[in-house]
């Protein structure tokens, strides 16, 4: 059986340095994972512009590259903020498609019952874009497809694109609401949270069972300084993560005088790349 690990960044097109540190370690932690399991790795750094579409559209499908047909049964792909821990066991390879469902996939582990509450708000305008019923929501920050999976998705995604009901709606044309709508109704196999553990929002003690970390909640605004949490460690660890989070507050009084992308900069190189 042939799998393969597929990921994409595109330095280019992100002028946050943290983000490009995060991505090494990204790539780093899943060529380990995939050469432990046996499977193959690949990363797109190069970017895919098809000529058929404006260049300023195609950019959000990146990931898409993934689906393109090949002899691979089954793709894992991972966003490359994404970090595979070393006790991440084989991937669960079925037939169809595989991700965490948005809501009820991470409702068990949550945080905070709101951020169920906004996050359901942003998921039924997204499915009521394409007109989508009786589908619960996927996040794709990973997922993974099997060969017919993959055949489907890629002949079909740009038609369900166009298929936008709403495109002007904030967020609607994406790569996340193009992906649901493609695979709506589909074998769809639903996967535990600990397969995409996103780290802004889960309960601190459900990340040390985690396989994959998200760490999708960094992209916030560059210009806060970590000192506007002195005294708010709630805050501060729930905007960064629990695995980041110690390293802030080891050494608060020099990351309070840096701008958000040279202390992030800073300590996920320490956190992932140097130990």
């Amino acid at each position: 059986m042939k799998v393969l690990v597929y990921q994409s960044h595109i330095e280019r097109h992100d002028n946050r340095p943290f983000r490009h540190e995060l991505a090494k370690a990204s790539r780093d932690s899943f060529k380990k994972y995939a050469q432990k399991h046996g499977y193959d790795y690949q990363c797109d750094e190069a970017g895919w512009i098809d000529p058929v579409e404006p260049k300023s559209h195609t950019i959000y499908f990146y990931a898409f590259q993934g689906l393109a047909p090949s002899s691979y049964d089954f793709v894992i792909y991972a966003d490359s903020d994404v970090i595979a821990r070393d006790h991440a066991p084989a991937f669960p390879l079925k037939e169809g498609f595989s991700a965490v469902p948005q809501i009820n996939g991470y409702k068990p582990v949550i945080r905070d019952n709101e951020i169920t509450d906004k996050q359901q708000n942003w998921v039924n305008s997204h499915l009521d874009a394409y007109g989508i019923k009786d589908h619960e929501y996927l996040n794709s920050g990973v997922w993974c497809a099997s060969r017919k999976a993959r055949e489907r998705i890629w002949e079909t995604w740009r038609n369900q694109r166009d298929s936008c009901k709403t495109p002007k709606k904030q967020g609607v044309l994406l790569d996340m609401p193009v992906l649901n709508a493609t695979v709506a109704g589909s074998q769809i196999n639903h996967l535990s949270y600990k397969w995409n553990a996103i780290s802004d929002v889960l309960k601190p003690e459900s990340y040390q069972e985690a396989y994959f970390i998200h760490y999708g909640g960094l992209l916030g605004s560059t210009t806060w300084k970590t000192k506007y949490f002195l005294g708010k460690p709630n805050q501060l660890r729930n905007r960064l993560g629990i695995l980041l989070f110690n390293h802030f507050t080891k050494d608060m009084g020099r990351y309070g005088k840096l701008s958000v992308n040279d202390a992030l900069s800073e300590i996920i190189n320490k956190q992932f790349n140097h130990g």
